[in-house]
Formats: C-alpha cells, sequence, structure tokens
C-alpha cells in the first residue's frame, strides 16, 4: 500500500482515522510481499487551526512551523529511501495524542516536531534550541515544555487522564534517549552552520509528543516569533530555506550515521564540538536578499494578509510615542485637578454636591480653552508609516480623508486629524477603534516633531 519514497500527507482527524482504518484493512492482504519501509520519519509541525500557537507583530507560530514543515518535505523528495509522514499538511487542529499516534502507528524510526519560540513580556530573545526527553530538566526548559503543552490543555477538557504516562513509554524513551540527543545535536549543528544564529543548545524537557513517541524523538524551536528580527527571517524566503535545509542536513546525517553504526561515536564527538558551545543574545544581520517585507506572496502565504512595511527604528520610535501619549495623559489630568484646587476657594469646597459640578465643569471649559491657546503646537494621529503617499481612495486609508504625510528617512509619516487640542484629538483616536490598532497621537511646533507630554505641557502653559 505504501511504497518506499512515497509522502503520506495527514490531515485533519477523521482523514487520519480514515487513512488508519485503510491500512489495518490491507496489512494483511501486503504483509507477505512489501517489506517495511527502510526509514520511515514523521514531521510534526506544531498546531494549527484554533490552536495558533506563538504570536508576533504580524505572524502566527503555526503558520511558520507548517512552512518549514513542507519545505523540508519538498527536500525530502530527493531521497527515495526516506519515507516522509506528515502529521498535517494544512491549517488544522490535531490533538498532541493523535500526533503521537501517527507517528507510532506508522512504527515511524524518527519523529521530529517544528515550534516557534516567544519570550514573556518586552524580554528579547533570540535563538535556536532543540529538545529531546531525559532526566535532567532546567527550569527554563520546564517552562518552555509547560507552554506548549499548556496550549492543549484549553482546548482538551480530559487532558490530564488522556495524557497519563506508561510503563511501555518509559521504557522506550529510556532505549531511545541516546539517538534523540544525537538528532537534536545535528539539528543545532545544522543551524550553526547555516548562518550567525544563536545557539540556546540541545535541552532535554518533557514535551508530551516526545514522551508518548516509541521512537527516537526531538522538538526543535526555529526561533522566537516575539522578537523583530526573528519573526522577520523566519518569514523569509531566505529564513525558511535556510532553517528547513538544516533540519533537512541533519535528518539526512542521522539516518547516514545509524547507517554506518558510528551513532555512540558522533554522539560523543557532537558534545564536545565547538558549536555546541551556547552564543551571545545578539541580533540578526539581515539584508535585502532576505526578502523581509518585500516577499508579498511569501507573507501572504504564512499571515493572510500583507503587514505594514515597518524598518525596526520606526518600531521602536512607534511604541516610544504611545509612551508619551500615557505621560501626556497623565499630564492633562494632573493640570486639570491642580486647576480645579487654585480655581475653587476654600470657602466653596464646602457648598452643596451641585454647586460643587457646577464649579467642575466651568473649570474643565477653562482647562480645554487653555490647552487650545498653544501657539504653533499642533496634535495628529500617526494611522501609520508608507514608502510611498497614499491616494485618496487607496483601502488603506478606509476612508479617512485629509491626510498629511511628514518624510522621515526613508518612510512617509501618515496624519491624520490636526488640532491644537490634545484632548479632542484622544478622543478621535479612539473613535477609530479597531480600524487602526497601531495608530497613536504625535505632536508638532511648526514643522518640528516633538514629544507628545512636553506639548501638552507647552500647550498648557500658554
Amino acid at each position: 500500500m505504501f511504497f518506499k519514497g512515497k509522502m503520506w500527507l495527514l490531515g485533519k482527524r477523521a482523514g487520519y482515522a480514515m487513512v488508519c482504518c485503510l491500512f489495518s484493512s490491507l496489512a494483511m492482504a501486503e504483509t507477505a510481499d512489501a517489506p517495511k519501509d527502510d526509514f520511515v520519519l514523521v514531521i510534526d509541525a506544531g498546531h494549527g487551526g484554533r490552536d495558533i500557537g506563538a504570536k508576533g507583530e504580524y505572524a502566527l507560530e503555526k503558520d511558520i512551523n507548517l512552512n518549514v514543515a513542507l519545505e523540508v518535505l519538498r527536500r525530502l523528495r530527493a531521497n527515495p529511501d526516506i519515507t516522509v509522514v506528515l502529521t498535517r499538511q494544512s491549517d488544522v487542529y490535531l490533538t498532541l495524542d493523535e500526533r503521537a499516534q501517527i507517528a507510532n502507528e506508522r512504527e515511524a524510526d524518527l519523529f521530529v516536531s517544528i515550534h516557534t519560540n516567544s519570550s514573556e513580556g518586552s524580554r528579547i530573545a533570540r535563538g535556536t534550541e532543540t529538545y529531546f526527553v531525559g532526566d535532567a530538566v532546567c527550569h527554563v526548559a520546564g517552562q518552555v515544555a509547560d507552554k506548549e503543552n499548556n496550549s492543549a490543555r484549553q482546548f482538551e477538557p480530559d487532558y490530564e487522564e488522556k495524557y497519563k504516562n506508561t510503563i511501555l513509554l518509559e521504557s522506550a524513551r529510556v532505549r531511545n534517549m541516546d539517538n534523540s540527543e544525537l538528532m537534536a545535536r545535528l539539528v543545532q549543528e545544522e543551524y550553526i552552520k547555516a548562518g550567525a544564529r544563536v545557539n540556546r543548545g540541545v535541552q532535554q524537557a518533557r514535551f508530551y509528543v516526545l514522551m508518548n513517541t516509541m521512537m527516537p524523538a526531538i522538538l526543535t524551536e526555529v526561533g522566537f516569533i516575539s522578537t523583530w528580527d526573528e519573526e522577520s527571517y523566519l518569514t523569509s524566503q531566505k529564513g525558511v530555506e535556510e532553517v528547513s535545509g538544516s533540519i533537512y542536513n541533519a535528518i539526512v546525517a542521522y539516518r547516514n550515521t545509524l547507517k554506518e553504526g558510528r551513532a555512540k561515536e558522533r554522539l560523543a564527538e557532537l558534545k564536545i564540538s565547538r558549536n555546541a558551545q551556547k552564543t551571545e543574545n545578539v541580533p540578526m544581520k539581515l539584508d535585502p536578499s532576505m526578502g523581509i517585507y518585500d516577499e508579498a506572496t511569501h507573507q501572504l502565504a504564512l499571515t493572510g494578509k500583507l503587514p505594514e512595511k515597518r524598518d525596526r527604528k520606526e518600531t521602536e520610535n512607534r511604541d516610544a510615542d504611545k509612551k508619551e501619549e500615557k505621560k501626556a495623559d497623565r499630564t492633562v489630568k494632573s493640570k486639570k485637578v491642580e486647576q480645579k484646587e487654585k480655581e475653587t476657594p476654600k470657602s466653596e469646597k464646602k457648598v452643596q454636591e451641585p454647586e460643587t459640578k457646577e464649579k467642575a465643569k466651568t473649570n474643565e471649559k477653562k482647562t480645554e480653552k487653555t490647552q487650545q491657546t498653544g501657539s504653533g503646537v499642533r496634535f495628529y494621529i500617526q494611522l501609520m508609516a508608507v514608502r510611498e503617499e497614499l491616494p485618496q481612495k487607496d483601502k488603506r486609508l478606509k476612508g479617512l480623508w485629509p491626510v498629511r504625510y511628514v518624510k522621515k528617512g526613508e518612510f512617509y509619516k501618515c496624519l491624520y486629524f490636526e488640532s491644537s487640542d490634545y484632548a479632542a484629538v484622544r478622543q478621535k483616536l479612539k473613535s477609530l477603534g479597531d480600524d487602526f490598532p497601531g495608530a497613536y497621537v504625535v505632536a508638532y511646533d511648526g514643522d518640528a516633531e516633538m514629544k507628545v507630554s512636553e506639548a501638552v505641557k507647552k500647550a498648557i502653559k500658554k
């Protein structure tokens, strides 16, 4: 039924069940004549469907994982002695149990699970790391495994009961530990050879898909979707080709090492290899040939939409301006309170509540007038940053007009709704809702851009 060199692609659970039943029904008729495939490899693209995995600025982990897995498959077509099984070939959801079952049902010789990492909060992290199941689980590796396992918990109510360990699986893990470590170290070795990637090393952790497969198994994290340069790399043509090429080279090297009977010797070499040493968390050197943000077709295939073109500096400026917005809001509130206290005599503070509210309204009007008298200080909503000015009917503007463009470096800042009243601009920004989630307030004094918090102070003083 399945011949050497054929690719067995599995999608939805129904498809998996149907194929398994078909395989079972024909197994008796084919056993006598069909020898076992030389080498069966299962490639597991992590997450999928409603389980999106980690989320970057514009990309999703499930898409990166699948894109890399499909490219590894394409490369392996040149190796007819390797039968490749994909746990999923499209954006569908599979339980962790189903992924492990696919590998066990096919009696695979190797299981490779592909994932993309992410860091918590604002912490910047970079690099690749590859896991196998062992006894030495460090705290950080345990956290990564918990994060991946917890992704399944939210979709599977019977998770704890379903994923209890068995003695049989424990025995298989012990038996396969050295070969799993060999494959993990080969993958990391290839990552470092391919380019200037940060090496986070080979680690041990208790991922469910590794603990419940009966063959040597690894889980590799190909980079950090949460860090701007790595997200750009992993969603570029060059990045996908290099990462998949590294995994492919490691698979072929693993297969050849076993054939030659050098598994233990090669593992010992890799443990003391220079490439086994962890490297520093340094930014990647990106170049135009990677196709970052310019590979429109590639980005569309990954995310279903084109990201706004934006470089690192523009992202940093946007984040800084958002902080200025918050600071400006605090300044306005503080000034309103101070002015109210100054303009309300002590004797009137004890007056009845209706009169107090009336006074507060009067003071607010005075404060608003004060804000509007800032000579030269103007506030705008920055909708986006683009490489060229957009025509009025451009869909990205979503009907907003007029807009003003201010050139900064290689980009044009697209500004909307000019006013000397900061409160009015903030109110207008809120009314835009989800149409422009990345929009924020900027300030100018004449043609010179200034910090929003300073502009608010200057407007109030005037």
